[in-house]
């Protein structure tokens, strides 16, 4: 996938939106500085080139797909759904292309392509395209050319494209595209063009990015929260290069990718632009048999039926996990069209507790992910996280196919410290100390007695944090009772012996 080149903005994006669609032209700087006074919106027209990993080309080489059953349903439909391929343009005559090619778009200045302007002079887009009809042979391609043929593009084009794309009938957006998102509000053009997809229901998906090696900077559109982000794998593995992140939705196979080469044959590629093609490939098929279905909805069903991978639950490795095609099309195929799978476990309440938070699912138990990336089991009657752990949590559960629901993000607060009630007595040579106050099953209570000095010493650890405790009385004045939680003390109380 292309990746932010480092060169100096010559130009801006002026970004209006008219009736609720986005449009962009460029402007110099001069433009850009008086259209900014006059309060336009005006970004930088940062540049994208490829990344990706051509491995060898096969003149000879039948990659047809496989006849998997779901195939025979969509194949009986009487309309094909059309994918637009945002990138460099597609082979038009290539011989297993041409006929699922549907009149494109061109958002590049002339640069040598002699055939129509959104033929491919480069063969990112024609392995792209390749790739979502090996998945999805009843699809229609619509080419959207926003890379030149060295693979070199700029925002505005890729966000024109985009919307181009939407008003001309595309269901499902593939976008093998990244941009660094260190650019900030550069990248408006691009979050405005998704969202007026996302507006029309489209269902956009995206390469996750390239750059492990360099610690996996966020690259956009994939991380948009409308967009489905692909990470790369490989033998179930992910791939080395692919982005770890936290805005990985799905992972699936994008290393020595066999798909259609630029004048004939095919290509082996790596990325995870050989990733993407495959989920848009599998979405557009969803949509096909479930044409009630929403774009949010062909998402979460493709999260809840992906093969776990990694960390048990999300991860920013592989997202909600491995797509499984067979998970995702036989849970639709075994019930009537327009219905979603059964529905998951979400009954989950988080209440403040002291210390923390309590969290039940009377539906079953809930799994916790920690910042730290550790993994706890809840039981479904009662649970506790403490804020010694976190702060904030991720919570999931699983729904009756098995597969993890998407996570819910909840911050934890605690409740007001419970009042700490008891009684000290002496009684002779010995001092009495009896709890008289209810705390939660959690609560360790720590005593300690006090000299006339104002020497502390500890006597008794109580959990649960009931109980009577009898010391010698020589020399001691005051009984001190600390209240904790997971060895975190939040508050004390002193009682003095009568």
């Amino acid at each position: 996938m292309p990746s932010l080149s480092t060169g100096s903005v010559k130009e801006f994006v002026l970004t209006r939106v008219v009736n609720g669609r986005p449009t962009f032209s460029t402007v110099d700087a001069s433009q850009a500085q008086i259209l900014r006074q006059s309060g336009e919106t005006v970004t930088g027209n940062v540049s994208a080139t490829l990344s990706d990993f051509p491995e060898e080309t096969e003149t000879e080489g039948d990659y047809s797909p496989p006849p998997y059953n779901w195939m025979t349903e969509v194949a009986a439909l009487e309309q094909a759904m059309i994918v637009a391929v945002i990138d460099t343009g597609v082979d038009l005559t290539h011989p297993h292309l041409r006929d699922s090619l549907l009149p494109g778009g061109n958002f590049v200045p002339y640069d040598g392509v002699t055939a129509a302007a959104w033929s491919d002079g480069n063969g990112h887009g024609t392995h792209v395209a390749g790739t979502v009809l090996y998945n999805n042979p009843f699809v229609k391609i619509l080419p959207v050319r926003v890379l030149d043929r060295e693979g070199d593009g700029e925002i505005a084009p890729i966000a024109q494209g985009i919307v181009w794309a939407v008003d001309n009938g595309a269901q499902v957006i593939n976008i093998s595209i990244g941009l660094s998102a260190e650019n900030g509000p550069d990248l408006l053009p691009v979050h405005a063009a998704v969202q007026y997809a996302k507006s029309h229901d489209v269902v956009i998906v995206a390469a996750a990015g390239n750059d492990a090696e360099f610690g996996s900077p966020p690259a956009a559109p994939a991380l948009f929260e409308e967009v489905i982000a692909v990470a790369a794998t490989q033998n179930r593995e992910v791939a080395p290069f692919s982005n770890r992140n936290s805005y990985v939705d799905i992972a699936t196979d994008g290393v020595d990718v066999l798909s259609s080469a630029l004048g004939g044959g095919s290509l082996r590629m790596s990325g995870t632009s050989m990733a993407s093609p495959r989920v848009a490939a599998i979405a557009a098929g969803l949509r096909a048999l479930n044409p009630t279905w929403t774009a949010d909805d062909i998402k979460d069903h493709l999260l809840a039926t992906a093969n776990d991978r990694g960390a048990i639950g999300p991860d920013p490795v592989y997202g909600f996990g491995e797509m499984s095609t067979h998970r995702a099309f036989t849970t639709v195929l075994s019930r009537p069209t327009g219905q979603m799978p059964p529905a998951a476990i979400t009954k989950v309440k988080v209440k403040s507790a002291v210390g923390g938070s309590t969290i039940t699912s009377p539906q079953g138990s809930v799994f916790v992910k920690y910042p730290s990336g550790d993994i706890e089991v809840l039981s479904s009657d009662y649970s506790f996280i403490s804020l010694v752990r976190a702060t904030t949590v991720q919570i999931w559960t699983y729904d009756k196919l098995g597969a993890p629901t998407r996570a819910l993000t909840k911050r934890l607060s605690p409740a007001k410290l419970p009042t700490i009630k008891a009684l000290a007595q002496r009684n002779g040579s010995t001092a009495r100390l009896k709890i008289t106050s209810k705390t939660p099953p959690d609560a360790l209570l720590t005593v300690l007695t006090v000299s006339r000095a104002g020497i502390e010493k500890e006597v008794a650890l109580l959990y649960p944090a009931v109980g009577v405790i009898t010391v010698p009385s020589s020399n001691v004045r005051w009984f001190k009772v600390c209240y904790a939680v997971e060895d975190r003390t939040l508050g004390c109380k002193k009682f003095k012996l009568g």
